[in-house]
């Protein structure tokens, strides 16, 4: 079959432009009263008691909690980096095997 025996391709559409966005501006008036709202917030007690099926039973406050938070994030990104280098060994492995295995089979020949 000749290369004139397969119809022409068809053109493709030119690719249109994403429509930017126009940036938000915030009215002076928006922001005082947001101040206002922060500024009136009760703080957060140090340790609460809930009333609960369990005894005596006291809700983390922030800093514990934005702690533990910290101390479980690190604990994962330990676990993750672990993870992957035992994916990098296993990718290593395979490779290596895999290209010894491609030169045993192409030296074999078949009659």
């Amino acid at each position: 079959m000749t290369t004139s025996a397969i119809a022409p391709a068809k053109p493709r559409r030119p690719r249109r432009k994403r429509a930017t966005r126009k940036p938000v501006t915030i009215m002076n008036q928006q922001e005082s009263s947001r101040e206002e709202n922060l500024s009136t917030t009760r703080p957060f007690p140090e340790e609460l008691t809930v009333k609960s099926h369990l005894p005596e039973v006291t809700v983390l406050n922030r800093e514990a909690y934005w702690s533990d938070f910290k101390n479980r994030l690190s604990i994962h990104n330990y676990e993750v980096g672990e993870a992957m280098k035992e994916l990098r060994v296993a990718s290593d492995w395979m490779n290596t095997n895999g290209r010894k295995l491609v030169d045993r089979i192409k030296s074999v020949e078949i009659s």
